[in-house]
C-alpha cells in the first residue's frame, strides 16, 4: 500500500543520471542485432515496473548480476545493470522462487531453475542452459539451490517440503529425509573433511545438523523459543562456524519473544541477540506499517566474515526508527545498526534516505515499505548486499552506507524539469498496446499494466511515467492499467483511454479463474496528445477495455464505442460527455465480460465476450451488430471455444475475422462468411494459448499470430505466414515468449513492435 501524502520525491535524477545516455539516446533507436546476446530484440519502454525477485551476484565479479521476475523472465547483467540481458525461455523460464547458485570457483558456471522445479546449469555465464543430470527427484517449486564452497561437485536443492543433495554434480540424488520444511540455506563447516562433512541447514520447521556427511540430521533447537524458522543464514572460516535464525514475534505475558538469535557453536545452543538497536515494538506506531509486531525473515551472512550478519525486518512503523528495514552485525549479534533507509522522505539526521532514486519513487515522492523477496551476499565480498523489495532491486558494495537501483535505466532531464527515461533491460511489466500519434510520430505511447501508461516525446527512445499525473486527473482505482488508446485521425491531439483498477484481462487471473481483482475504471479523454486528461462519466464504473471511433460522425459530436468488462457496450453520441447501454441481445448468460471493440469501417460493430473458465465457460461470443449496438447477433454460436482473448476483422471485408482462441480447441480461426463457417488455420494439440492475429497493413497474406501467456512450455510467442494462412513460420529468436499484439511503424517496415505479457514492448524484425 501506498503511504498517503505523496509529495516530488525531489532527489533529483537516478544515479544513472549523472552518467551519458548510451547507445538509444547517443544515436538513435539502434536495433539489436547490433547486440548479439538479445538475438535481434530491441526493449522499449519503462524498466522494471513489476515484482522482481531473488537477484545474486557473482563472487568473482560484482558486476555480474542476476534476477527472476513473475512474468517468466530471467536477466543477467555484466554491467552492474547498465544493460540488462533476457535469457532466452527455451534455455531458462526463470523462476522467481529461487535465487542463481554461482559456481564457487569457475565463473562461467551457475545453476539456476527453469520452470519453477528443473534445475540447469550455464558453463559459458548464461548463453546456453542445459539439464543437470538424468533425473530429479523433487516435485513442486524449488527454493534454493546451494553448493559446497570446497567441494562444489556437491549440490543441494531445497523444496518448500523437502531437501535434496547430490555428491556428483547432480547424476544421482538423495533426499535429506531427516530435513522436512521450507529450505532456507545450507551452511558447510568449512574445517571439517570432506569424509566427515558438517553441514547446517535451517528450515521452515527448525535447525538441523549433519556430522556425518548428511547421512543423518538431527536437530538443534536448545535455547530457540519455538520449534519453526522464519529465517536462517551462516558463516564458515578457518576461525569457526557462527550461524544466526530468525524466529517468528510473539507477545507473552505483555513481552515480545522470538526474533534473531545467534550459534557460536554449531547449533549447540543458541543465544537471543536482540537489543535495543533492533525493532523490539510490541505494538504498530503507523497505520501503514506491515505488521502489529517486527517480523525478522531474511538473514545473510558470507564466508568471508561470519561475523557479519544482515537481516530484514518488516517494521512495525513506516518511518524510522521502527520502518521495515535492513540491519547489519560486524560483531555477531552484539550489536546492530539499521543501514536501510529506501523512502526520499525520511530526511532526519542519521536516518536520511540512502538509496538511489529509481523512476517508480521519482513519480509517487515515496517508496513502498514492503517485505522482501530476496536477500543475498557475495561470498567472496560481505560488503555487497543485494535485496528484492516488491518492484525493486537494490545493491550496496559499502555494508549498506549507500545503495543503487542497477534496474532503473538512464534519464534524461528535459528544459520543463521532467525526466525522461530510456531503458535498461530488465523489463517485468505488461503491455496490451504500442501506439504512435497519426499527427506527431515523435510522440509514442505504451498501454500498461501496473503503470498504466508511459508516453515518448522522442520517437521512442525515452519515457515519461505518467501514472502519476493520470491519477491527478481521473481517479487513483483506475490507473492500474490503460488497455486501449483511441486516437481521432482528424483531430490533433484528441485521444480517448480506456482505464481500468483491474489488471490482466483478458488472460489467466481474470477469465481462467474468474478473478477478485477491483472491477472498476472508466474512459479519459485529453486533447493535448496525452500530457493532460480528463475524466468522462459512464453510468458503471468497471474496467474499460476498447474504444472504437465512428469516423463519420460530427468531429465536435464524435459516437463513441467503449467495452467495459462485466459490464457490457456503452455508446456516446457527444465525444463521451453521456453515455448509454448498448446491450440488447448481448450476451443473454448476463456475464457481458466485453473485450475488444472493432468498428468497421463499413459501419459493422464487432465485440468479443469470454467466460470464467473454471467457473462459467459460457459466455463466449464474437457478437456483431449493424444497427450501431441496437442489438446483437453471436457470429460464433456453436462453437467450442471458452476463452477468447483478441479478435480480428479484414479491414477490407468485415466478413472476414480471424479469431485465436485458448484452452479447449485453442487455435487459430476463420470464417471468410460473416460465422455461417469457420475453419482452423493454425493448432498445436500441445500449445494451448494463443492471444492475437494481425493482418500486415503492407503485404497482402501476411498474418501475424501470438501466444500471449506463456503458461505453457510448448511453441513460441509469435508466428508469421505469409500466405493467408496456409504455412507459418516462428520467431525462434524472440526471447521472451508472452507476445500478445503486433503494432507497426509506416516509417520503417522493416521492424514490428509487440506488447508482451511481462516484458514491456520490444521491436523485432518483421519476418522471423
Amino acid at each position: 500500500m501506498r503511504h498517503n501524502g505523496r509529495t516530488n520525491a525531489g532527489r533529483g535524477c537516478s544515479f544513472w543520471c549523472g552518467l551519458a545516455v548510451i547507445g538509444a539516446l547517443a544515436s538513435g533507436m539502434l536495433h539489436a542485432a547490433e547486440e548479439p546476446w538479445d538475438d535481434g530484440c530491441e526493449k522499449i519502454g519503462l524498466s522494471a515496473g513489476g515484482s522482481i525477485f531473488q537477484g545474486n551476484c557473482s563472487p568473482h565479479d560484482p558486476k555480474l548480476l542476476t534476477v527472476a521476475t513473475d512474468m517468466g523472465g530471467a536477466f543477467i547483467t555484466f554491467d552492474a545493470g547498465a544493460k540488462w540481458h533476457t535469457i532466452h525461455f527455451t534455455q531458462l523460464a526463470g523462476s522467481h522462487s529461487a535465487a542463481a547458485a554461482f559456481h564457487p570457483k569457475n565463473p562461467e558456471v551457475i545453476y539456476w531453475i527453469h520452470n519453477g522445479h528443473e534445475l540447469k546449469v550455464t558453463r559459458d555465464k548464461g548463453r546456453t542452459w542445459t539439464h543437470v543430470g538424468q533425473k530429479q527427484p523433487w516435485k513442486g517449486r524449488v527454493i534454493r539451490i546451494a553448493l559446497d564452497p570446497d567441494y562444489p561437485e556437491r549440490i543441494f536443492v531445497g523444496t518448500e517440503a523437502n531437501t535434496f543433495l547430490s555428491k556428483d554434480e547432480g547424476q544421482t540424488w538423495s533426499e535429506c529425509t531427516d530435513v522436512p520444511g521450507y529450505l532456507f540455506r545450507v551452511v558447510a563447516d568449512r574445517k571439517s573433511p570432506a569424509a566427515a562433512r558438517v553441514y547446517c541447514i535451517g528450515t521452515s520447521t527448525g535447525f538441523y545438523r549433519s556430522d556425518d556427511d548428511a547421512k543423518t540430521f538431527v536437530k538443534k533447537v536448545e535455547g530457540l523459543p519455538g520449534q519453526t524458522l522464519s529465517g536462517f543464514a551462516g558463516g564458515s572460516d578457518e576461525k569457526g562456524t557462527m550461524l544466526y535464525v530468525s524466529v517468528p514475534c510473539e507477545l507473552k505475558e505483555g513481552k515480545l519473544v522470538g526474533g534473531v538469535f545467534r550459534s557460536k557453536d554449531r547449533g549447540e545452543t543458541w543465544e537471543r541477540c536482540m537489543n535495543a538497536r533492533l525493532n523490539v515494538e510490541t505494538r504498530r506506531t503507523s497505520e501503514y506499517a506491515p505488521g502489529d509486531l517486527p517480523a525478522y525473515k531474511w538473514i545473510a551472512c558470507a564466508d568471508k566474515q561470519p561475523e557479519r550478519a544482515y537481516v530484514f525486518c518488516a517494521g512495525t512503523s513506516y518511518y524510522p526508527p521502527n520502518h521495515s528495514t535492513l540491519y547489519r552485525t560486524d560483531d555477531a549479534g552484539a550489536s546492530w545498526q539499521a543501514v536501510f533507509f529506501s523512502d526520499p522522505r525520511f530526511k532526519a539526521p542519521g536516518e536520511e534516505c540512502n538509496v538511489e532514486t529509481d523512476w517508480q519513487t521519482e513519480c509517487w515522492g515515496q517508496r513502498e515499505q514492503g517485505d522482501l523477496r530476496g536477500l543475498e551476499t557475495n561470498p567472496s565480498n560481505p560488503d555487497m548486499v543485494v535485496i528484492n523489495q516488491s518492484r525493486s532491486m537494490h545493491v550496496t558494495t559499502d555494508a549498506g552506507k549507500t545503495w543503487k537501483s542497477p534496474y532503473n535505466g538512464t534519464c534524461r532531464v528535459d528544459g520543463q524539469g521532467r525526466k525522461h527515461y530510456a531503458t535498461s533491460g530488465e523489463v517485468v511489466t505488461s503491455s496490451w498496446h504500442y501506439a504512435i500519434d497519426p499527427f506527431d510520430k515523435v510522440r509514442r505511447f505504451i498501454c500498461y499494466t501496473d503503470i498504466c501508461l508511459a508516453r515518448s516525446l522522442d520517437g521512442g527512445k525515452t519515457w515519461l511515467p505518467e501514472e502519476y499525473s493520470l491519477a491527478k486527473a481521473i481517479p487513483r482505482r483506475w490507473t492500474n492499467t490503460c488497455y486501449a488508446l483511441a486516437f481521432d485521425p482528424e483531430v490533433s491531439g484528441r485521444v480517448w483511454g480506456a482505464c481500468s483498477g483491474m489488471h490482466d484481462i483478458p488472460n489467466e487471473n481474470a477469465v481462467y479463474y474468474g478473478g477478485r481483482m477491483r472491477r472498476t475504471g472508466g474512459v479519459a479523454v485529453s486533447d493535448d496528445h496525452g500530457a493532460a486528461w480528463k475524466k468522462l462519466d459512464l453510468p458503471v464504473d468497471g474496467p474499460a477495455m476498447s474504444i472504437a471511433i465512428d469516423l463519420k460522425s460530427p468531429k465536435e459530436k464524435r459516437t463513441l464505442y467503449v467495452s467495459v468488462f462485466e459490464r457490457g457496450v456503452f455508446r456516446s453520441t457527444d465525444g463521451g460527455q453521456t453515455w448509454e447501454a448498448r446491450n440488447n441481445g448481448l450476451d443473454p448468460n448476463g456475464l457481458r465480460r466485453g473485450l475488444n471493440l472493432v468498428l468497421h469501417r463499413d459501419g459493422t460493430l464487432f465485440v468479443a465476450t469470454t467466460g470464467k473458465v473454471k467457473r462459467t465457460p459460457n459466455g463466449v461470443g464474437i457478437w456483431r451488430s449493424t444497427n450501431g449496438g441496437e442489438s446483437w447477433t453471436n457470429i460464433a454460436a456453436g462453437q467450442p471455444w471458452t476463452w477468447i482473448r483478441d479478435f480480428t476483422v479484414n479491414p477490407d471485408d468485415s466478413r472476414t475475422l480471424l479469431v485465436p482462441t485458448t484452452h479447449i480447441d485453442a487455435g487459430l480461426h476463420r470464417t471468410t462468411d460473416g460465422g455461417k463457417t469457420w475453419e482452423t488455420l493454425y493448432q498445436n494439440p500441445d500449445q494451448k494459448f494463443f492471444f492475437a492475429a494481425t493482418y500486415h497493413p503492407s503485404h497482402k497474406g501476411w498474418i501475424y499470430l501470438s501466444s500471449g501467456e506463456s503458461g505453457d512450455s510448448v511453441g513460441y510467442g509469435l508466428y508469421l505466414s505469409k500466405d493467408d494462412g496456409k504455412t507459418w513460420t516462428p520467431f525462434t529468436k524472440i526471447p521472451f515468449r508472452g507476445i500478445q499484439r503486433v503494432a507497426f511503424d509506416p516509417d520503417d517496415p522493416t521492424h514490428i513492435y509487440l506488447s508482451t505479457f511481462g516484458s514491456s514492448v520490444l521491436s523485432v524484425p518483421a519476418e522471423p
